[in-house]
C-alpha cells in the first residue's frame, strides 16, 4: 500500500477526535507489544547464556539480565543466586532485595567486566 492509502483515516476532516484517539491509544498499544515480544535465540546464544549462569552461580559473579516485563523492557544487574530449573526461574540479589525473573522472559545476558 502507498503511504497514503494507509494514512487516509489519519488525515480525513470526518473522522471524530474520539475516533482518532482511539485510533492512535491502538497503534501505541500494538507497538508496545511488539517491543515487548520475545525474539527468537538460536541454539548457539542459549548454550551462551547457559554457561553464563553456570559460571556466575559457581563463582558468584554479577551478570547484567535484560527481561521482558509487563510494562516493558527491564534490566537487573546484580549476582544470580539460585536457579530452578523446574520452575525455569532464576533468582537476582540486587542491593540487598531479591528478584525473581522468569527464564521464558530474558531477552539478553551479560556478563559485565
Amino acid at each position: 500500500m502507498t503511504k497514503r492509502i494507509s494514512n487516509q483515516f489519519l488525515c480525513s476532516s470526518l473522522m471524530l477526535p474520539e475516533h482518532r484517539d482511539a485510533l492512535e491509544r491502538r497503534r501505541r498499544e500494538q507497538r508496545e507489544k511488539e517491543e515487548t515480544r520475545r525474539p527468537c535465540f538460536d541454539e548457539q546464544q542459549l548454550a551462551l547464556w547457559d554457561r553464563l549462569l553456570t559460571a556466575a552461580l559457581r563463582q558468584e559473579k554479577e551478570l547484567l539480565v535484560r527481561y521482558a516485563g509487563e510494562h516493558g523492557v527491564h534490566s537487573l544487574r546484580g549476582i544470580v543466586y539460585r536457579y530452578v530449573p523446574p520452575r525455569r526461574e532464576i533468582f537476582i540479589r540486587v542491593a540487598g532485595a531479591t528478584k525473581k525473573v522468569p527464564l521464558d522472559n530474558i531477552i539478553g545476558i551479560i556478563a559485565p567486566e
